[in-house]
């Protein structure tokens, strides 16, 4: 086929990426032979396809367009017997190359994990990419700064499984070299962003990696080890990474700074079973987002340990573990994470039961969500105590007697200013990813002279925007305190008695049905010059 316009396969397109249209000429010759009689038992393909003036659009590309002059594929392969041999599949356009042969085994068809699959094949992958061309054809995908014009670089990558009389051979290699640009009448070079290298092999007892280096000028990273222990240790700097990148991404008010190590010890005996260790810390780190309020931690530090059985690539199970952070100032924020049972058919995803306790300030929190959710006018601070007892797995996540208890809690919020000695929060729920529904089996908040329960309460989210709500609340407590915290505190007004409510609710769609009960007692309404009694 010669010259085949790409717009009569706009209907496909339409249907598997909506909104995304190509346009150019298409020829292709591909010639292949098969043998099925049951089941697929042999394939064999080769040939060639290009394709002219391609330019694409698409809603994630925004005003960019990718327009190629060419983008030119080939391959000869050949499956038999469960095993795919690739002579040739290569791939050429403007903006770069790539290329893979070697010889897969696939066996029956079956899914393979990755990690354990693919040390037990034979292939040569390579690919490189000009970083020039590809920031010239999306610079508002790519967020190249306005005024500056990349005029070279390279991406490569190579990655090798090549078989010797007793062991299988790897090596592998990513590099960026050579990143320069021009902004106002300014040279701006990058000599090194990034280099990776890779020396390993692999043996009956599973993979032995002499080296895996990375070097740049913000990190510095290395790992080797056999199946019976591993160590890996790294070094790096925020500050650096962020200000060799804004010289060429516009990063959007974007601050990066801080500087750390981390290590990480892999130790596993000879009866399958491992223990993990992990360390990390984190000095002046620094995180703002445009004009949010900025996340700064003076120290942070984090562990982890855990321990359990599997083979050389991957775990099979989980018998204990623990993660720990430690955040600010001393006295620090704390967290810790412990699993109280072992996890059982990891490799499934298995149900974690885990422990979770924290403690510290309140005020200490806004600046570590601010960067994500708008606080510019919201003030909290307090010491608190959190416990929980949580079951997740990929599927759910259950909380039993999650517990809040604030020390000393001060609020305040637009024109409003409320001060508790105590406040207390306590819940039992869960969520359903795969039907999207929360239910809260029971929720309380104390805090002064006001209460809180609600229970049964059902958030079922549809697709399509629906949303699907019920649930029983239950409140009592002073006028008084439920005036402080919602009326601003400069109002004139005042209130005063004891309320009890109840409420039964229920959203389908647009309509919302329920029943309210609500008593008031000794009501009485002032002005700052005295009272009224109602």
């Amino acid at each position: 086929m010669e010259n085949l316009p790409l717009e009569m396969f706009a209907p496909l397109l339409e249907r598997f990426a909506p909104g995304v249209e190509a346009s150019g000429r298409l020829s292709t010759n591909v010639e292949g032979r098969f043998r099925a009689p049951a089941k697929l038992e042999s394939l064999s393909v080769e040939g060639t396809l290009g394709v002219r003036e391609l330019l694409v659009t698409a809603p994630a590309l925004g005003t960019d367009r990718v327009a190629l002059a060419r983008l030119d594929a080939g391959c000869r392969l050949a499956y038999e017997d469960g095993k795919l041999q690739i002579e040739r599949l290569t791939t050429q356009s403007d903006v770069g190359s790539a290329s893979l042969s070697g010889t897969f085994e696939l066996g029956d068809g079956s899914s393979p994990e990755l990690l354990a699959w693919l040390p037990r094949q034979t292939f040569d992958a390579q690919g490189q990419v000009d970083l020039a061309r590809l920031a010239n054809l999306l610079p508002d995908t790519l967020r190249i700064r306005e005024g500056t014009q990349i005029i070279s670089g390279q991406l490569q990558a190579a990655l090798a499984a090549r078989p010797k009389p007793d062991r299988t051979e790897w090596t592998g290699r990513l590099m960026a070299s050579n990143l320069a640009a021009m902004a106002g009448g300014r040279r701006l070079v990058w000599q090194q962003p990034i280099l990776i290298a890779l020396a390993a092999h692999q043996t009956a007892e599973g993979p032995v990696v002499e080296s895996l280096k990375c070097e740049s000028d913000f990190l510095k990273a290395d790992l080797s080890g056999t199946p019976q222990e591993m160590t890996a240790r790294a070094a790096f700097d925020l500050k650096r990474l962020a200000a060799e990148l804004s010289q060429f991404v516009d990063l959007g008010g974007l601050a990066l700074a801080g500087d750390g190590w981390a290590r990480l010890t892999w130790q596993r005996g000879p009866d399958q079973g491992f223990r993990a260790l992990g360390e990390l810390e984190l000095k002046n780190f620094q995180f703002t987002a445009g004009d949010r309020r900025p996340w700064f931690e003076p120290s942070l530090t984090a562990s982890f340990s855990a321990t359990g059985r599997g083979d050389s690539v991957s775990a099979a199970r989980l018998d204990a573990a623990r993660f720990e952070v430690a955040a600010g100032d001393a006295p620090a924020d704390q967290v810790e994470v412990r699993l109280t049972q072992p996890v059982l058919d990891l490799r499934r995803g298995g149900q974690w039961p885990l422990e979770i306790r924290s403690k510290g300030q309140l005020a200490r929190w806004l600046p570590r969500i601010a960067p994500w959710v708008e606080l510019d006018d919201f003030e909290l601070a307090g010491s608190y105590e959190l416990g929980a007892q949580v079951t997740a797995s990929a599927d759910s996540v259950a909380a039993k007697e999650a517990r809040l208890d604030v020390t000393d809690l001060k609020f305040r919020s637009g024109g409003r200013t409320v001060t508790e000695p105590k406040a207390q929060i306590i819940a039992s729920g869960s969520w359903d990813h795969a039907a999207r529904r929360l239910a809260v089996a029971s929720a309380s908040l104390t805090v002064g002279g006001l209460s809180a329960r609600a229970t049964d309460v059902v958030a079922a989210f549809e697709p399509g925007g629906k949303t699907e709500l019920a649930g029983t609340v239950q409140c009592q407590g002073s006028l008084q305190e439920l005036a402080r915290w919602a009326f601003d505190s400069s109002s004139p007004w005042q209130l005063f008695g004891h309320l009890a409510g109840n409420v039964k609710f229920r959203q389908q769609g647009q309509t919302i049905t329920g029943t309210l009960e609500t008593t008031i007692d000794d009501l009485e309404i002032g002005r700052a010059s005295g009272r009224e009694r109602v």
